[in-house]
């Protein structure tokens, strides 16, 4: 996950959401989201 750019990583994580994924993948997600500390640019 260290080369997926900040921005493309939280558009993935919205649309996951958005389309109700699998919860571990959206887990493995808002890991990724939390540990670059970017859970504050989502809207």
């Amino acid at each position: 996950m260290n080369r997926l750019p900040d921005t493309l990583l939280l558009e993935s994580y919205v649309k996951a959401m958005e389309l109700e994924l699998c919860a571990d993948f959206i887990d493995l997600l808002k890991r990724e989201v939390d540990k670059r500390s970017l859970l504050c640019f989502i809207h």
